[in-house]
């Protein structure tokens, strides 16, 4: 949720982003951007009004919207100072080893 918070903030710094929506994530009364409900951890975020969610997209229109917005999301943090981050599961991307 650091993680999360870091890149919200720097994306939210970005003059350039005019005209591109993101996800903006609250913090709660202990300057947590989560909560604990029911012993299950929820991410605290802004309500999107008229917003839709997909598990499967048939409708190519759909797929490139999301391709779009995902291409947009990382033209954006292309500069983002990597050091800020942290490594939340080590080897996550390390394709040879997930598939072993």
């Amino acid at each position: 949720m650091e993680n999360i918070k870091e890149i919200t903030v720097y994306l939210q710094s970005k003059e350039d982003r005019k005209g591109c929506d993101i996800i903006t994530f609250l913090d709660n009364k202990d300057g947590k951007n989560y909560t604990l409900y029911e012993g299950s951890y929820w991410r605290i975020s802004s309500f999107v009004e008229n917003s839709v969610t997909y598990e499967t997209a048939e409708d190519l229109k759909v797929l490139t919207s999301a391709g779009y917005a995902f291409g947009r999301f990382q033209y954006f943090l292309s500069d983002f100072p990597m050091d800020r981050l942290y490594e939340t599961i080590p080897d996550f991307h390390n394709t040879k080893k997930r598939l072993d």
